[in-house]
């Protein structure tokens, strides 16, 4: 699926989701690692970076009509692949997203 999203630091970008269920351990917090199950992966089209960091928390939707798919939460640190939670996962917190 071709997907696009607008961030804070790459601005418009267009990416193809290229993995589902993603398991990844996300460093960085107090805690130590997070663990994450269940995330999709995204890659840039053509080359380029679908994100960078600054761009997490961008509502990444599906490219021809705009329907909501996931939200950016992170990235490899080579900005090869972006990782973000499926919408339904984000949803069924109750953090009151609307669209």
């Amino acid at each position: 699926m071709t997907v696009k999203k607008n961030g804070r630091t790459t601005q418009a970008t267009v990416g193809r989701i290229t993995d589902i269920n993603v398991n990844i351990s996300v460093g960085g917090y107090p805690c130590g690692a997070a663990q994450f199950r269940n995330q999709i992966g995204i890659r840039g089209i053509g080359g380029n970076p679908f994100s960078r960091g600054g761009d997490s928390g961008s509502l990444i939707v599906t490219a021809n009509s705009n329907q909501p798919v996931a939200l950016l939460f992170a990235g490899r640190t080579d900005n090869s692949l972006t990782f973000a939670n499926p919408i339904e996962i984000v949803n069924s917190r109750n953090f009151g997203l609307r669209y």
